[in-house]
């Protein structure tokens, strides 16, 4: 190709041209910016795609360097469009190329594997027919907004021989459609002035590599091969532009490429003219062609080029820079009567480097006029002289000298008259030309010598005696390829050429498409030869001979398919009832499809494949909805119900408070007053100074408010409380007042808000009247203080433990209640997954149902449906363009199942135990994971439920327990605690003559209420364990530290309060000792006491007992506050579980349902519309011709209607 280019155009000026085109390239080159190779980020690219969509903009502006007008505007949206028609097609094609390879191979798996897990080849067909619905979709989507013949065919070819769907094949073609091109033009409002596009555009993208600046076409079709009449191997070794240019432009192409892409000027950018190709040597053939820059990618140029047939009645001459001929159409010989000679026998170096004045003599002067009409002298070598038969010309005769001394002998030339056009083309101060002959006019004198130098002999030939032979068909075939080929018009008879050429050049490797889809066999290792003795293979090769050249086929083939199938059973098998005949419309075509043997399988097939959701699956979907709305309901109570009973307990933990949260700060009161009246006593026996006396009465005096204060707190907490309501109601209290004088003391009954309200009053009087140090002898509060004091702690007492038996007992009941509904749901959605496992397998089995289709693949259809779509597989890798030239015929592929059955019919004859040994064997499908999910959504609603209801079922097993412990620790408030108040209190109890056997029963109650109490106490810290209780860490924690730490370091500053300096001192030091020890010394005194005089006499006079009494107080004050806390935040503590699990489980069920709805519902009957697919993947000459295959369709078909 290099040295052919070299020798070419060695003149001067050919030269210049080439300096001069170098010398303007390298100034432009020069203002350029280059940069190296780069790899760009994310950003960059982004940045560089938006400033591409600009630069684009603006190119194709400047490219057309005037103002856009209409029509340019509409060929580059038509332009456009026919390239996203390209793209889509191949894509297209490509799909239906890897569909036939997974086919092939799914079909060789089901060979190879006799026994086949379910589970794979579930998945594998599943696959495959997503693959088959995904094509399907696109196919059916685009047919119908873009009904083009290539579409249709595409389509047509999907149905029929892909999915072996006949009728719908039939009814596909018999629908009426538009070629790609013209809608084309429509959609890209192009008018019929302007359509560019028609059937017989060729398209070419044509690749601008930098290094070399050559030009190679990276698309050759058959379709560009018939264009430029060349074959496959020669355009595919040859693919550089040069190899088709003119050879007068070829050196000078390279600069016209670089001119255009500098300057953006080309008379064939965007618009249509006529340019030249080189047909054979010295002979160009005339088209038209337009180009547009391709700029989907910005790191290379292409080119899109359209070329079409320009049927010219004017003969051209190609002219190059140095003046000389470069290339003439074929129809200039026509013209000067050249006739029965072909192109491949002129002798090119007689017109090549011409100089054209030999032709045109008057050249230089005609330039002057260019674009006009000249009627000028013209003279041509003779066809004997150009032409001879016996030689066949060959580039290599161009590097010999030329003398041009056959142009100068008058007996070689044709002298003629003809009209005549000179184009000039400028190209950097140069010119080349093209020589437009309109028309020609040979001299009669050249006539009359031919005339004389042929003789009689010559003129007139005698006839043979013997008659000549007729040639056979196959020359007869050779000479129709050779004579004329540029002037051929059957287009058909183009593509059967290419299609014969076709197998030069592709070269397809069937092993790469076996994959090995369902098991580790290499089956490319042993593949099953394509030439195999199968009687249907050879059957098939038969009919895909037909379809390949549908106008004959060879004896050869005939014989060689009569060898397995005779040909007089073609005769002796029913013609189908319908045939094309002439324009019939579309519902008759239809109709006569109706009356097809195989029609009702047809519709069966078709009724089983539309989209239908399973009565299984309905209820299975119901189901599952209706269990997570039960199971939420569950949850709501737990959040609703368990929220309000466990805030009930909360309330009720403050109401078992009741009595000692009243009492502990009226025994503080008191026990104030009573160590000021000991202390007085203390006075009176000589025991005490009154110095000393003033000194420890001086506290009780200045904090005399200090219980006062906490009642009034407590007085107020309590009121509010409206769980204590109920209990207060109807309940009335008898409390005792004074009359004119102490003697005088009467009985009045209150409710217990107006007797809550008088012991508020009378404290404040008797607060008021020690902090201003006044007695209160002969006042109406000495009385009321003294005589309720014991019968409200009897009175008090009662309704504590009338609230704590009803917290209890309550307990109990919301313990049987919970476990109650508990397992009531528990069970209800036990059922209901049961009830959702049965309906999935039997979902399932539906599935098993299609799945079982498999089982009627014998190894003899296999092997035939193997052999067919390798044949497929073998012309699609010839030529993949047939898919879009595909027609399909209803009555041959009738007629081919209608032999497949006779021959099946013998094989199975043949060989029945073999046929029934050779079906497919599966198991059913497991479900095992399936059931597994299933169960595991319930295992999380059981889970969830077991977890809280545990917590629950706990907390109310703990609770009694824990409100004794909370009872025990309040009694030693009032009771252990006030030991020494109490016993001080019974020293005076003769002073006041209002007081009653009752009050002196009820004090020695509290008394040994008190040491029992303690022991108890005892008991408790010596037996205590914290699982049993409602209890947290921070209680246990304090509850050891108060039995043995210093009870002085426990208790605050704050809550000490005066007592800070009595706390080491009183009761000989033993509040150092931790609770535990001072517990049990108060209680020995005490009982030592009782044993000496019961208390009728005071026997010593001890210092800060009452002091240390209410540092008790304090102390359990405190551990009752700490266990309250410590019942508080394990409640709080099990709400919030409570809370947190139901709320995870809801949003676990909200999203369920949202996915039943939204996913899953959709995604099953997907999934089982993609399974009853599986009959697609089941050859056609079982489907139609099994009839056991039919039965097990019908009873599908009747689940299918139920």
């Amino acid at each position: 190709m290099n040295q052919r280019k070299q020798s070419m155009s060695k003149s001067s000026k050919s030269q210049d041209v080439q300096d001069a085109g170098q010398l303007q390239i390298n100034k432009l080159n020069k203002m350029l910016a280059f940069t190296g190779t780069h790899l760009l980020n994310f950003y960059q690219k982004v940045r560089v795609m938006i400033l591409r969509e600009k630069v684009r903009d603006k190119l194709k502006l400047s490219f057309q360097y005037k103002e856009m007008i209409g029509d340019t505007y509409s060929l580059q949206m038509a332009i456009e469009l026919f390239l996203k028609s390209e793209k889509r097609n191949q894509n297209l094609k490509e799909q239906v190329q890897m569909l036939v390879n997974s086919k092939l191979g799914f079909y060789l798996q089901l060979q190879q594997v006799k026994h086949i897990r379910s589970v794979q080849l579930f998945q594998v067909s599943k696959q495959l027919s997503k693959k088959i619905e995904i094509l399907e979709n696109k196919l059916i989507k685009l047919y119908k907004y873009f009904p083009s013949q290539r579409i249709q065919s595409l389509y047509t070819y999907f149905q029929g021989e892909l999915l072996d769907n006949y009728l719908y094949a039939h009814k596909i073609t018999c629908n009426s459609s538009i070629s790609d091109e013209k809608l084309i033009n429509v959609h890209s409002n192009t008018d019929q002035k302007h359509a560019f596009f028609n059937k017989d555009l060729i398209y070419l993208n044509v690749k601008l590599f930098e290094d070399t600046q050559e030009l190679q076409i990276q698309n050759i079709t058959p379709q560009i091969c018939t264009f430029f009449q060349r074959n496959y191997d020669d355009l595919k070794a040859n693919s550089n532009i040069d190899y088709l240019l003119p050879d007068g432009i070829i050196n000078e192409h390279q600069l016209l490429v670089q001119r255009f892409l500098q300057s953006s000027q080309s008379r064939f950018y965007l618009s249509k003219n006529l340019s030249f190709f080189k047909l054979h040597s010295i002979i160009i053939k005339p088209f038209e062609f337009f180009f547009e820059v391709n700029f989907s990618d910005i790191t290379q140029i292409q080119f899109l080029a359209f070329l079409n047939e320009s049927f010219q009645t004017s003969a051209y001459i190609f002219v190059d820079v140095n003046q000389q001929v470069g290339g003439i159409t074929q129809n200039l010989l026509d013209k000067l009567g050249f006739s029965n000679y072909y192109i491949e026998n002129i002798k090119s170096k007689l017109l090549f480097n011409t100089p054209i004045e030999l032709l045109i003599p008057r050249f230089l002067q005609l330039t002057t006029q260019k674009d006009i009409l000249n009627l000028t002298d013209f003279q041509f070598l003779k066809q004997s002289i150009l032409i001879n038969p016996l030689i066949n010309d060959d580039d290599r005769i161009r590097t010999t000298k030329q003398d041009f001394s056959e142009w100068q002998l008058e007996e070689n030339l044709i002298h003629c008259e003809c009209l005549i056009s000179i184009h000039i083309r400028d190209l950097y101060g140069y010119q080349y030309y093209i020589v437009e002959i309109k028309e020609l006019k040979i001299n009669d004198s050249y006539f009359e010598n031919e005339l004389e130098n042929i003789s009689l002999d010559q003129a007139f030939t005698p006839v043979s005696d013997q008659e000549g032979l007729a040639n056979p068909p196959g020359i007869l075939k050779i000479e129709k390829e050779k004579f004329e080929p540029l002037r051929r018009n059957d287009h058909q008879f183009e593509i059967n050429l290419i299609l014969d050429k076709s197998q030069q050049f592709y070269h397809p490797d069937q092993q790469k498409y076996e994959v090995n889809l369902m098991s580790p066999v290499d089956l490319s290792a042993n593949p099953t030869p394509l030439n195999s003795a199968n009687p249907l293979l050879k059957q098939q090769e038969f009919y895909s001979q037909i379809g390949q050249n549908p106008e004959g086929i060879s004896y050869s083939s005939k014989n060689q398919f009569g060898k397995a199938v005779d040909m007089d059973d073609l005769e002796q098998v029913k013609k189908p009832q319908f045939e094309n005949k002439g324009e019939d419309t579309n519902s008759s075509q239809v109709g006569w499809a109706k009356q097809s043997q195989f029609y009702k399988k047809y519709e069966m097939i078709q009724q089983i494949l539309k989209s239908h959701n399973p009565k299984q699956l309905k209820i299975f979907t119901i189901l599952l909805v209706v269990y997570f709305i039960i199971s939420c309901i569950h949850y709501i109570i737990i959040i609703t119900k368990n929220q309000d009973d466990l805030n009930q307990f909360i309330s009720e933990i403050d109401m078992i408070e009741l009595h000692s949260s009243f009492m502990a700060p009226h025994d503080i009161f008191v026990a104030m007053r009573i160590a000021i009246v000991s202390y007085t006593s203390y006075i009176q026996d000589g025991a005490l100074t009154v110095t000393q006396a003033n000194a420890l009465m001086k506290p009780f005096y200045d904090n005399i408010q200090i219980g006062f204060t906490e009642i009034k707190e407590v007085f107020i907490k309590q009121l509010n409380n409206q769980n204590l309501q109920p209990f207060f109601e109807n309940k009335t209290i008898g409390m005792i007042f004074m009359g004119a004088n102490t003697s005088d003391v009467y009985n009045v009954t209150l409710n217990i808000r107006e007797a809550l309200q008088q012991i508020i009053q009378n404290l404040h009087q008797y607060k008021y009247r020690y902090e201003n140090r006044m007695s209160t002898s002969g006042s109406s509060i000495q009385v009321f203080g003294v005589a309720n004091q014991f019968y409200l702690h009897y009175w008090l007492e009662e309704l504590t433990l009338e609230i704590m038996d009803y917290s209890t007992n309550r307990s109990m009941t919301i313990e049987s209640d919970w476990t109650t509904i508990w397992a009531i749901f528990v069970v209800i959605t036990l059922i209901i997954t049961l009830l959702i496992i049965y309906y999935y397998r039997l979902f399932n089995k539906r599935q098993d149902m299609y799945l079982g289709v498999f089982k009627f693949c014998n190894l003899s259809r296999l092997q035939y449906e193997i052999d067919r779509y390798k044949l497929i597989q073998k012309q699609l890798l010839k030529n993949p363009d047939l898919v879009f030239l595909y027609k399909f015929d209803l009555s041959q592929k009738e007629q081919q199942l209608l032999i497949q059955q006779k021959i099946q019919d013998q094989l199975y004859r043949k060989n029945k135990d073999q046929q029934r040994n050779t079906q497919l064997q599966y198991e059913s499908l497991s479900i095992i994971i399936s059931i597994s999910l299933i169960l595991g959504i319930w295992i999380i609603f059981l889970g969830l439920s077991i977890i809280i209801f545990q917590g629950e079922l706990s907390f109310l097993k703990k609770y009694p327990d824990t409100v004794d412990i909370y009872k025990l620790i309040q009694d030693m408030t009032y009771s252990s605690a006030t030991l020494y108040q109490n016993r001080d209190f019974h020293f005076i109890f003769p002073n006041f003559t209002y007081m009653t056997e009752f009050d002196d029963k009820q004090l020695f109650s509290l008394i040994d209420q008190g040491i029992e109490n303690i022991l108890k106490f005892n008991l408790l810290t010596q037996r205590f364990d914290s699982s049993k209780y409602q209890v947290n860490n921070d209680f246990v924690l304090f509850f050891n530290q108060v039995q043995k730490q210093s009870v002085c370091d426990i208790l605050s500053q704050e809550q000490l309060g005066f007592l800070v300096d009595f706390c080491p001192i009183s009761i000989q030091g033993n509040y150092l000792k931790g609770v535990m020890a001072a517990l049990n010394f108060m209680k020995n005194q005490i009982q030592t006491q009782i044993v000496a005089n019961r208390f009728s006499k005071r026997l010593e006079y001890p210092i800060y007992d009452n002091e240390a009494g209410i540092i008790m107080v304090r102390v359990f004050q405190m551990m009752t506050q700490k266990l309250k806390t410590s019942m508080l935040g394990v409640t709080n503590d099990l709400q919030t579980v409570s809370i947190v699990l139901s709320s995870i489980y809801l949003i676990f069920a909200i999203l369920s349902i949202s996915v039943i709805f939204l996913g899953l519902k959709k995604y099953l009957e997907t999934e089982f519309n993609t399974i009853k697919r599986f009959i697609q993947l089941i050859p056609s000459s079982i489907t139609m011709l099994d009839d056991q295959f039919e039965r097990y369709i019908r009873a599908l078909l009747v689940e299918e209607i139920s």
